[in-house]
């Protein structure tokens, strides 16, 4: 059994090498419609994202957080970029510094309540 990024094993997927059980997001993965989620296998709250931000030093001035984020906004909006990163496996979203921010709170959030429930050590 394994948990990985579509992008890591769509090739091996395809190839007939794996075979993809669940997907664990929110919705079913275009590149693997037949794939259903963890969800509608029945395993509610169990929900879990990968995924890749832009991040820069706490402290950025705002003007130049806005400027990387205009221009990294435009360049996801290139065809050519969506139609790679989508074969790729990966679904772009265009979310703002603070939205970007809020979503990364709740995953920590998230997390560490897992974390905590399950009894795990984290070691520093």
């Amino acid at each position: 059994m394994l948990f990985a990024n579509p992008p890591d094993v769509l090739g091996h997927i395809r190839a007939g090498k794996l075979r993809a059980i669940v997907s664990t997001g929110p919705k079913r993965i275009p590149l693997l419609p037949d794939v259903p989620t963890i969800a509608e296998e029945g395993f509610h709250n169990a929900e879990s994202v990968s995924f890749f931000v832009v991040a820069a030093p706490r402290g950025t001035p705002k003007e130049v957080v806005s400027r990387l984020y205009a221009t990294f906004s435009k360049v996801g909006k290139e065809p050519e970029i969506r139609k790679r990163m989508i074969e790729l496996g990966t679904e772009p979203e265009d979310k703002s510094p603070e939205e970007s921010a809020a979503f990364i709170d709740t995953q920590a959030a998230k997390w560490a309540r897992v974390i905590k429930e399950s009894g795990a050590k984290v070691e520093e």
